[in-house]
């Protein structure tokens, strides 16, 4: 049940921000770090209710060891990926881990469309 609603949380953010990615979206420019994931799971699968980071770069280079000390996380943060990227990647970055919690950070200057970027900008700010 709790993975329906990931999923349909990330189906709306998807479709409430569908004009910040092109139309014509190319998802293979990911595959690399995808299928790295999927490598390190077989190796060693993260740890079960660990709060799950996902999104962009500002996820990928977080040190989480060093801000959650003691706290079990999970970092699938890949490049400079947006909504749509995370919401096509989700089978395989998400649903199968099961988090209590997700930490979700797209892209959104400097990789957003330039006409929509003061939008970006206004929608990011919680004030």
């Amino acid at each position: 049940m709790r993975r329906r609603h990931y999923l349909g949380l990330l189906a709306l953010f998807a479709w409430h921000n569908r004009s910040f990615t092109p139309r014509t979206k190319q998802f293979a420019r990911w595959e690399k770090e995808i299928a790295a994931f999927e490598k390190a799971d077989q190796i060693k699968m993260p740890a079960e209710n660990a709060i799950l980071f996902v999104g962009s770069s500002t996820i990928r280079g977080w040190n989480l060891a060093k801000s959650f000390p003691g706290v079990p996380t999970n970092n699938r943060g890949f490049g400079g990926s947006q909504i749509a990227d995370v919401v096509h990647f989700a089978p395989r970055i998400i649903a199968k881990y099961k988090p209590p919690m997700i930490v979700f950070t797209p892209a959104t200057t400097t990789s957003t469309p330039r006409k929509h970027r003061s939008r970006s900008r206004r929608i990011s700010k919680p004030w």
